[in-house]
């Protein structure tokens, strides 16, 4: 058929489609990409948020608390935070490393469970995003995240 007698509506209308099409394929294209970068990176976050989790719990007993990490094998650990008294009061984090979902998943004693999902930033970097909150976080700050929920829930028993 000739282009020339289409009508404008139409050509127009096949612009827009060809134009969503191409930015559908953007937009997989970098979903992809973000998988694979995540894939690569999701294991040096990982081991940077034990380690930062690690220097937490040691210094606990500045702010009158205890703490005590369990690994749970190589993509799982418990955290334990207590506050020392005649009653007991103390809670503890579950946190699995699931490479498959791109997530770390937590389970706060009394409190439920959470994810922090990972994602990418614009400039290419690894972080996480508590669904629940709209920042992301890098492993020092979900260490923080992660923490501040446990003595949060400490001091108000």
């Amino acid at each position: 058929m000739n282009d020339l007698v289409k009508p404008e509506w139409m050509k127009k209308r096949q612009a827009e489609q060809e134009a969503t099409t191409t930015e559908q394929e953007l937009r997989r294209q970098r979903a992809d990409a973000a998988a694979l970068l995540i894939d690569r990176d999701g294991e040096k976050f990982w081991k940077d948020l034990k380690e930062k989790l690690a220097i937490a719990v040691e210094f606990l007993p500045d702010l009158k608390l205890e703490g005590l990490i369990s690994p749970q094998g190589k993509d799982a650990l418990r955290i334990a935070v207590s506050k020392p008294g005649v009653f007991l009061n103390q809670t503890y984090t579950d946190i699995f490393y699931n490479r498959d979902a791109k997530q770390l998943r937590c389970g706060l004693l009394n409190k439920g469970i959470y994810n922090l999902m990972f994602c990418v930033t614009g400039d290419g970097r690894v972080m996480v995003n508590d669904l629940r909150d709209s920042g992301t976080m890098n492993a020092d700050g979900a260490a923080q995240h992660i923490m501040e929920l446990m003595i949060d829930q400490i001091e108000s028993q």
